[in-house]
């Protein structure tokens, strides 16, 4: 899978959405699929209403997922990507 869809809540950790490559026809380009299977992925899911996004390679997301809670849309000279934000705030501690 070369593409993905990420969405920036408002004052939230982005969100990904990865299609499922199973799903994807002969000869239909990243950006098509990933176009066909979110937008009815987000039909389905009203949180997504409203919500800002971009469609970008997989490459650009970090594989770290270790700052998971600090990744926001950058842009990169024309170009989006995911970033860890050093500026966003800690998660909450749970108290047990």
């Amino acid at each position: 899978m070369s593409h993905c869809r990420v969405f920036s809540p408002s004052g939230a950790p982005v969100r990904i959405m990865y299609p499922n490559p199973r799903l994807r026809r002969p000869n239909e380009s990243d950006e098509a699929f990933v176009a066909r299977i979110c937008d009815v992925d987000m039909q389905k899911d009203s949180s997504f209403a409203g919500v800002d996004f971009v469609d970008i390679p997989v490459s650009d997301v970090p594989t770290d997922r270790s700052q998971r809670y600090k990744w926001r849309i950058k842009d990169r000279g024309g170009r989006k990507g995911v970033e860890v934000d050093p500026t966003a705030p800690d998660p909450p501690t749970r108290v047990p």
